[in-house]
């Protein structure tokens, strides 16, 4: 009994060993996510800075090649190109933003999941520890005697009235 109880105080201890380092990865990858999520947030905006950059210098040379042409800026067809153009690179923006939010979003959730799952396992090792701390193998060990030395005696008193039966009618028989 000894023996079992320290196996097991071993094995509780060994489990919160285990999900001390479960809680601690989670926790990394907790962090690991969030910093993904920033850095998709970052990507999005510079694509957005590049975006808008590649837009302007189209606009800019549409605007330069119908002048040069001789036509007339700033009116009829001239005004709706211009403004067409300003339509999709808003729209552009629009898709880039809303691609990296929801982007992060997954990895903030995930972030979440993962925090959740660290406080989880934070909670399971402090409770196996309690567990370990909790068993005791002497008094196990002295259960166990108690128990046996208690089963002897009724073997032993079981023994003498046999004994003492047999005398008895061994005698009157």
């Amino acid at each position: 009994s000894y023996y079992a109880a320290e196996s097991q105080r071993y094995q509780d201890k060994s489990q919160a060993l285990s999900l001390g380092y479960q809680a601690d990865m989670a926790s990394i990858n907790s962090r690991s996510a969030e910093y993904s999520a920033q850095s998709t947030l970052e990507a999005g905006k510079s694509q957005i800075a590049n975006m808008t950059v590649a837009a302007g210098q189209q606009k800019a040379s549409t605007t330069a090649t119908m002048a040069a042409h001789g036509v007339r800026l700033g009116v009829g067809s001239t005004a709706d190109i211009s403004a067409s153009q300003d339509i999709v690179k808003a729209a552009n923006m629009y898709t880039i933003d809303a691609n990296a939010t929801r982007a992060a979003a997954q990895d903030r959730t995930q972030a979440t999941n993962y925090s959740n799952q660290s406080l989880m396992d934070r909670s399971s090792a402090a409770n196996a520890t309690r567990s370990a701390s909790s068993v005791s193998p002497f008094s196990s060990m002295m259960s166990s005697l108690l128990t046996s030395a208690s089963s002897v005696g009724q073997q032993w008193q079981s023994s003498q009235q046999a004994k003492l039966m047999f005398a008895y009618y061994g005698q009157n028989s």
